[in-house]
């Protein structure tokens, strides 16, 4: 793979005296993740990471190798469903689509204070860009993530517009018919 210092884009076609520009996690770093599924699959996955699994290119150089190393496994625990009290009509359940900006979600918090929030289960999320030969960083609410208010008024659907135009990518939705209480 072949750069061009200016743009960081991949040179389709090739061309002599250029060189090959790597990324490289160095070794020894520590990450963490969840792997669900069905216990065999999760247990195959395990193995395979102990035996050492090769992502990436450049694997005869020795690059893209990830092993497995002091592997302690979390015990899963079982949460009752949620349960809301009173008339499923009563309540507004704000589901997030794509990457919101973390800054609009703070602006529409402090705006519905005025409302009871009964729930809310948000994922964040450090992303970043190329914006003009600079890497832009800022932090998004992940899709799926969910809010629940009650005793709100019906100006509460005005979300959903005011999303499209200023959150940056991203939308909210409010009470999609998938989502169900109490049912």
């Amino acid at each position: 793979m072949t750069l061009d210092d200016k743009t960081l884009t991949v040179y389709t076609k090739e061309k002599e005296g250029l060189l090959a520009h790597i990324q490289a996690i160095a070794p020894g770093c520590h990450f963490a993740f969840e792997v669900t599924g069905e216990q065999s699959v999760v247990e195959e996955f395990a193995a395979a990471l102990k035996e050492g699994l090769y992502v990436g290119a450049l694997r005869s150089k020795g690059y893209g190798l990830i092993k497995l190393i002091g592997w302690k496994e979390k015990s899963v625990v079982q949460r009752e469903p949620l349960k809301l009290e009173g008339d499923s009509d009563e309540y507004y359940v704000l589901s997030v689509y794509g990457n919101l900006d973390y800054e609009y979600l703070l602006k529409i918090r402090e705006k519905l204070k005025k409302y009871k929030e009964v729930y809310t289960s948000t994922g964040l999320q450090e992303i970043k860009r190329w914006d003009y030969n600079v890497f832009k960083k800022r932090w998004v609410v992940k899709s799926g993530s969910v809010l629940i208010y009650t005793n709100a008024e019906k100006d509460i659907y005005d979300l959903e517009h005011d999303s499209l135009i200023n959150a940056k990518g991203g939308k909210i939705i409010v009470n999609h018919p998938v989502i169900t209480i109490n049912e």
